[in-house]
């Protein structure tokens, strides 16, 4: 960790139970009219207190982390429980890092583009979102190489069925946005980023280099701009994967492929050399309750329980159970806290 420098940890976080950013959110939607409609589903914007468990999570297994950001609306009320700490701790509001054009912004994708314009951030930073858990203790080598430069991790390879499309519409057209811009930047992309392109970005917690990312920004700035404006998720964005391909572009970056939970059976020597370590775990609002089950098979890096349209309250009521159990002890950053 010496030879890295400090490293922070950055998490964009909303509360759809704010009212207040609520009301904004919802007459923000009415002018956009039916363009919002696919990237403005109330369960994209609902809090069940992940972040809580998230802070608790890292304070516990990445305790060399040195400040944490928590990104926020303007005018959002923060969690009653969450206190700033000088140095370790602090709000940072969108109008910090965004011009005034661009808000209010209801967007992840469009926040997540400024992120790196924190005052203060570290130039080797993790990004999160706030539903993101860590789940053993982890070292800044599972984020970042000997050299300082950003793990990337991919999944499968890309080939959606019309009807994961059709479910997933706004993500892969801004993922194929990223996949075309990095293409044409690089016709004859490195080897890594050749196998990058072909596959999904695997859904963890990212790492970055602060001015890598500002460059970058430079770079692809008369695209990325003039999708700011919509203040909600659409298909002309770009999505962030577009700074890992610069990455593995420049020879900045290190490309793997994720190690998740496989079903395949194998012999006991092939277990013996591989563990059943997950670098990631995904479940989603149908599988929230197998989630205790593979946490323990599988002891994953990090994990997330997606929200979703068909998630009823009662499992959302568990999940919060569940969790509490998990990390009982409060993080230095809960009012109360010692």
């Amino acid at each position: 960790m010496d030879r890295l420098g400090p490293i922070d940890l950055v998490y964009t976080w909303c509360d759809a139970a704010d009212t207040a950013w609520s009301a904004k959110r919802e007459a923000a939607a009415r002018a956009a009219g039916s363009a919002a409609a696919r990237g403005a589903a109330p369960c994209r914007f609902a809090a069940n207190d992940e972040l809580r468990f998230s802070l608790r999570s890292a304070a516990k297994f990445l305790p060399w982390l040195r400040t944490v950001f928590i990104v926020i609306d303007s005018d959002a009320v923060p969690p009653h429980w969450l206190r700033e700490v000088p140095g370790r701790l602090r709000i940072v509001r969108h109008s910090e890092i965004m011009p005034p054009e661009l808000l209010p912004c209801f967007c992840s994708g469009t926040i997540e583009h400024h992120i790196a314009r924190i005052p203060g951030l570290a130039p080797l930073f993790i990004y999160s979102n706030d539903d993101m858990l860590f789940g053993r203790p982890l070292t800044p080598r599972f984020f970042f190489g000997r050299d300082g430069f950003p793990v990337f991790r991919f999944g499968v390879r890309r080939n959606p069925s019309p009807e994961t499309r059709e479910a997933n519409f706004n993500y892969i057209s801004n993922l194929e946005r990223a996949v075309a811009l990095a293409k044409e930047a690089h016709p004859a992309p490195r080897r890594d980023l050749a196998e990058a392109l072909l596959r999904y970005p695997h859904h963890c917690a990212d790492s970055y280099v602060r001015d890598d990312l500002l460059a970058t920004y430079e770079r692809y700035r008369a695209t990325l701009e003039p999708t700011f404006r919509f203040p909600f998720r659409s298909p002309d964005k770009v999505q962030r994967v577009i700074y890992a391909y610069e990455a593995l572009a420049q020879g900045r970056g290190h490309f793997r492929v994720a190690r998740f939970r496989t079903t395949e059976r194998r012999s006991w020597w092939k277990r013996l050399l591989r563990p059943g370590w997950a670098d990631t775990l995904q479940f989603f609002g149908d599988g929230w309750r197998e989630g205790p089950a593979m946490l323990r098979r599988w002891k994953p890096g990090a994990f997330c329980f997606n929200d979703t349209e068909q998630t009823p309250d009662a499992d959302r009521a568990w999940l919060a159970s569940f969790l509490e159990t998990l990390f009982p002890e409060p993080s230095p950053f809960e009012e109360g806290a010692s």
